[in-house]
């Protein structure tokens, strides 16, 4: 009796780790399909397939995130134009600099106005504990993975994270600007 308790929890462990692989693959899979999107956009772009519009703190005195109140640069938003003529955002780029370091951030989205995906670069700045973040989301806005500096930062708490919060809040602030206002 013993050897067939023995071999239905192994079972159900060689089950749940089966599972958990599929999970995992799965997951994979939705990162690996956002990496392809967002390389063929990047490429799309260096082809002048989108059309851009720049904001640059010459136009305010600043850009248009008060976080970066004290950095000068740009913010780029590249966009189609559906069937209907409306504006279609894919993707915003902003390019940052002050004295003590820059700011790289991409925010892409798909064509119903969420994000996707999000890539930041930062240098010079000490207070930051990665140099490279990327995020990368689902539909509704719950995050499918961050990754820092090419590591997966894990568990709950990243559910609900400042850092997570602080995208989304900005990808809404870019988004709302440009559909306010698409030609910058």
């Amino acid at each position: 009796m013993k050897i067939y308790k023995i071999l239905a929890k192994n079972f159900l462990i060689v089950l749940f780790l089966g599972y958990a692989s599929l999970f995992a693959q799965e997951q994979r899979d939705d990162i690996r399909s956002i990496d392809d999107t967002h390389h063929y956009l990047l490429r799309s772009i260096d082809n002048a397939v989108y059309k851009v519009s720049k904001f640059d703190e010459s136009k305010k005195g600043r850009l248009s995130a008060s976080r970066f109140e004290k950095y000068s640069g740009s913010e780029s938003y590249y966009y189609n134009l559906n069937g209907a003529g409306e504006p279609v955002l894919k993707l915003v780029i902003i390019n940052a600099e002050n004295k003590e370091g820059g700011f790289y951030g991409e925010y892409m989205f798909d064509f119903e106005g969420n994000l996707m995906f999000h890539l930041e670069n930062r240098s010079g700045e000490e207070a930051y504990a990665f140099e490279v973040l990327k995020a990368y989301f689902n539909p509704d806005g719950s995050l499918i993975a961050l990754l820092q500096d090419g590591e997966e930062v894990g568990g709950i708490m990243v559910q609900s994270s400042r850092k997570t919060d602080q995208i989304l809040d900005d990808a809404q602030h870019y988004y709302q600007l440009f559909m306010s206002n698409y030609d910058i």
